[in-house]
């Protein structure tokens, strides 16, 4: 099964780093996905500068407010949908996301910075994800 897993996962590195730049990472049509979608840069713009004031209070104790925790998860969720969207667009479910991240990593990548830029991909991909 990981021979299988492996073989799937060297044939989606080629299809994505097909659609990559020159001697860019096969990852980057999955972040070109939100980087270069102006709706979707949109609507993070217009989240941020509804929700900005509510980021001004200051809690002396150091806690946070209860909505703190509501727009985070609004935030993650925001980005999941666009994860999903870009997936669907290229054709790639969740799974074998995951199994070319674990396929890259054990592989060490392709000779683009020594990680095919997975390092740096895995820290965007999951910075939704830290709520401090």
């Amino acid at each position: 099964p990981s021979h299988a897993m492996g073989e799937k996962s060297e044939a989606l590195y080629e299809r994505l780093a097909q659609l990559a730049p020159i001697c860019g990472s096969c990852l980057e049509p999955l972040l070109n996905g939100f980087v270069q979608d102006s709706a979707f840069r949109a609507e993070l713009q217009e989240f941020i500068a509804a929700r900005a004031q509510f980021f001004m209070v200051v809690c002396e104790d150091g806690s946070h407010p209860l909505a703190w925790t509501h727009y985070h998860n609004e935030y993650k969720d925001m980005f999941e949908r666009q994860l999903q969207k870009v997936l669907q667009t290229l054709e790639v479910t969740e799974q074998e996301l995951v199994d070319l991240c674990s396929w890259l990593k054990s592989n060490n990548g392709h000779g683009f910075v020594f990680d095919d830029g997975l390092n740096a991909f895995l820290e965007a991909m999951t910075a939704c994800e830290q709520y401090e």
